[in-house]
């Protein structure tokens, strides 16, 4: 057994799930603070982004106001795009703090730092501690799991729950005497799968599936030799004989009863059924056929709103998601398998199978979203973490190095991306239709001067320095300098640029100087969400008093506003300036167009407002 494994305990409950030892537990605690200062700072000094994360605290607002927890609601329709789980999460939020951005990201939050946590354990349970913290660090320091962990999607709970039911299949499939086989881990298994598919469908199921299958087909040659079953005897002719084939079937059917299928389905059942049953009973073949065809089986085998991509669509994403930790990752994935380490063969090949399992599905499917590959972020961690035990724990090889060598040269694919592609290096990658504003370039760029040549420095410091402790640490000190730079300083920025809920404070705070807040132009979901149902404080609504008129109902707005000065008036920059042409031609007065927060959205100001003037015009 590997040295670095944690001896059986035999006590409570508790110290046979997790580690006794203090400094575990320590450790656990301060990973579990850092990432909650990494995920949470600031969580609310930006709004929410469109397209997706102002329509799931709005859903719950509309399920509170139809008295109806069950069945999400969204502009007044049913919304299945989603199961329920991930509302119900948003729901406590709002009953704790308002209906707010803290609200919407905290279930994120937590289930980030709950994911992290997990790793942690995982690899505690079957090496050393401080490739356990290693493999917690890097996955809190992926761009694309901090980011996430940052939005009001589903896409971060779902993720959590998955990995947390993959270890406890790790566990009980491959973890060490004490785990290994053991029924609690498979009972844990089925359980966090099935909260999983409940918070975004079938795809939670999907995966688990696909894992085994790839890990027990990589491992079957040797299975079958440990069975003294030659790998299907073949007759004369050249086909398989009759013997060979079923004891190979025979194989195949203690593989699915070593499961227990009928007590995964079972629970599953327990899980899903109450809530799936009641849409069914409610609904009826409305629910079967938005929920479950369109919504799942479709998208996943068309393409659907555009959101297409070749099979090399995901390593653009998986590179980007990674940085700096990416460059390490292609080369090790080709040398784990043969690496002469005492890390058990089997467990390298069922993190191989987690991860190559989550990069198959998702490149099979017709629909591809950057954050659809975030399930392989926990995965990737494991296997870089692997990488870091190999090379400060174990004997150093050219391959560690060459490895390394090979992780300081691709970090640089992300330079030509940049500066001859002139890609944005985050925004692009993970979140569709948002280009980074010229503005934000330059922070970026500058960022990348800093980054790009401190992270190749630490890479060479580790070919010229063996087993050097001081590397590891060099190197999670600048991947957390890159969390902190994109998460508390770029993103928050990016955002200013889309905010309308910087005008939606300024109206509530001289809120006694208005009758009606009227917005003029697009209706995007976060527009929606913050004239109507944003809460600053809980239990403040706005709906009584907001108006909206769409781009064709121009004449209609012009009219309602034209010889008012008791409205505080909304639009897109893109309109105003015809906007105010427009009022002064008819009215013969000075209309004026307040810029002083930096967003695309303004207000327009009429000749003689009654509230307080703004500190710069146009």
């Amino acid at each position: 057994m590997d040295t670095f494994m944690p001896k059986p305990s035999h006590g409570s409950l508790r110290s046979r799930i997790i580690p006794v030892d203090s400094y575990d537990l320590l450790l656990m605690l301060l990973l579990a603070a850092g990432s909650l200062i990494l995920f949470m700072w600031g969580l609310s000094s930006y709004e929410l982004h469109d397209p997706w994360e102002p329509k799931y605290p709005q859903t719950v607002a509309q399920m509170i106001e139809r008295d109806d927890l069950l069945t999400p609601y969204y502009v007044d329709e049913n919304r299945w795009t989603k199961p329920i789980l991930h509302y119900w999460t948003i729901y406590i939020g709002v009953q704790l703090v308002g209906n707010n951005e803290l609200a919407a990201r905290l279930p994120s939050v937590f289930a980030a730092t709950w994911g992290v946590l997990v790793v942690f354990h995982l690899l505690r349970r079957i090496s050393n501690r401080w490739t356990a913290l290693m493999g917690g660090v890097i996955l809190a320091t992926l761009p694309q799991y901090f980011l996430m962990a940052r939005q009001a999607t589903p896409d971060m709970l779902m993720v959590s729950l998955l990995t947390t039911s993959l270890a406890a299949l790790a566990l009980y499939t491959v973890g060490g005497d004490e785990d290994r086989g053991r029924r609690r881990w498979l009972v844990l298994f089925y359980i966090f799968m099935g909260l999983a598919a409940l918070t975004k469908g079938p795809l939670a199921l999907a995966i688990p599936v696909g894992v085994l299958t790839l890990f027990h087909l990589s491992t079957l040659h040797s299975t079958l030799l440990q069975r003294e079953i030659a790998p299907l005897p073949r007759s004369i002719l050249g086909t398989p004989t009759l013997d060979g084939v079923r004891r190979v079937v025979l194989l195949i059917i203690e593989i699915i009863r070593h499961y227990r299928p009928l007590l995964g389905l079972l629970i599953l059942f327990s899980i899903l059924a109450p809530w799936i049953t009641t849409m069914l009973l409610k609904h009826g073949h409305e629910y079967y056929e938005y929920a479950i065809n369109y919504e799942n089986l479709l998208r996943f085998k068309q393409v659907f709103r555009d959101h297409h991509g070749t099979s090399l669509y995901y390593l653009r994403t998986l590179f980007y998601g990674m940085l700096p930790w990416s460059g390490l990752l292609p080369l090790f994935l080709l040398l784990i398998v043969r690496d002469p380490s005492p890390f058990p063969l089997k467990q390298r090949l069922f993190f191989l199978a987690w991860f190559g399992a989550i990069f198959l599905i998702m490149t099979s499917a017709g629909t591809k979203l950057q954050h659809y590959l975030l399930p392989i972020m926990p995965a990737a961690a494991i296997l870089l973490a692997l990488f870091w035990r190999h090379y400060l724990w174990e004997k150093t090889s050219p391959r560690t190095l060459l490895v390394m060598l090979t992780g300081m040269l691709f970090l640089w694919w992300g330079v030509r991306d940049y500066l001859i592609e002139d890609l944005g290096l985050v925004f692009d990658s993970f979140r569709p239709n948002h280009r980074t504003p010229v503005h934000m370039k330059a922070q970026v760029h500058d960022f990348l001067e800093i980054l790009l040549p401190a992270w190749s420095l630490v890479m060479a410091l580790g070919i010229l320095l063996a087993r050097s402790r001081l590397v590891a640490v060099l190197a999670v000190c600048i991947a957390v300098a890159n969390a902190h730079v994109f998460s508390h300083r770029i993103l928050p920025h990016h955002a200013l640029r889309y905010s309308i809920r910087s005008h939606i404070l300024q109206f509530e705070q001289d809120r006694e100087h208005y009758t009606e807040l009227v917005y003029f132009g697009t209706l995007r979901p976060s527009t929606r969400y913050y004239l109507r149902y944003y809460e600053p404080q809980p239990g403040r609504h706005r709906i009584d008093i907001s108006r909206y008129f769409g781009k064709k109902e121009k004449e209609s707005f012009l009219n309602h506003i034209r010889d008012r000065n008791d409205l505080f008036v909304l639009t897109r920059n893109s309109h105003a300036s015809e906007i105010v042409e427009t009022l002064q031609r008819q009215t013969g007065q000075t209309w004026k167009i307040d810029v002083k927060l930096p967003s695309i959205h303004v207000r327009l100001i009429p000749p003689s407002d009654t509230g307080q003037e703004p500190h710069e015009q146009r």
